[in-house]
This record gives C-alpha cells, structure tokens and sequence, in this order.
C-alpha cells in the first residue's frame, strides 16, 4: 500500500505540432509604393483603424507638384483667352473684326475656362 501525497507539481506538455494564427488579415494597398514605415509589431493585436504602413510619400508629392503646375499654365491660358476675348468684342463694336472672328475667341475662352474646371475636378476633388 502506498500512501498518497499533496505536491506542487508543474505542469509540462512536450510534443510536436504547428500553431496557427486565431485570426489574420491580408492587407492591399489602394496604391503603388515604396513603404516608408510599418507602424505595427508582427504579431500584436492592433485596433480597428490603426495605422499600419506609411508609404513614401514623396513620388505622391512630385505628382502633385506637376498637376499644381499643369492647373496654373491652363488658368493662366484661359485668362489670356479671356481677356483677349474681350478685346475682340469692343474690336467688333468698332467694326474692326468680323462676328466669326469674335465668336472663335469668345468659344476659346469658354473652352479653356472649361477645361480649367474638368482638371481641377479630375486632379483635385
């Protein structure tokens, strides 16, 4: 007979398996490039919403550059077309040029003020 005993005793499983992820996500960019900074730890929760990865923004910033660029020469474009419109209309009062004349430059400036508006609504909603 042998005489039971109360021990602390540590509990201790050796075995081979595989561990699997609860949950994972994969992540898509919505757009192309280089990452800057990843602003997790693999491996930790993160919240809903949290920041994950930064992109370089700086080809984002060259774009933006050329499109601010692109706007300003049709603004400006269309400013001239518009002032020299005006020009041609008192010309036409005078008589000094004829209606066709006017109406090309009238329908000019209306289509680079146009245009104007069409960039700035497709680069910059």
């Amino acid at each position: 007979m042998v005489r039971a005993l109360q021990k602390n005793v540590p509990v201790q499983v050796k075995t081979i398996g595989n561990i699997e992820a609860f949950t994972s996500v994969a992540i898509k960019s919505q757009v192309n490039g280089q990452i800057a900074r990843v602003h997790f730890t693999e491996g930790r929760d993160v919240e809903k919403g949290a920041l994950l990865v930064s992109i370089d923004p700086e080809p984002f910033q060259a774009t933006v550059s050329q499109f601010e660029a692109a706007l300003a020469k049709d603004q400006a474009q269309a400013g001239f077309a518009r002032e020299q419109a005006g020009r041609y209309e008192g010309l036409l009062r005078e008589g000094i040029v004829t209606h066709d004349q006017n109406d090309l430059l009238q329908s000019n400036a209306e289509a680079l003020a146009a245009a104007v508006v069409a960039e700035s609504l497709r680069h910059f909603p």
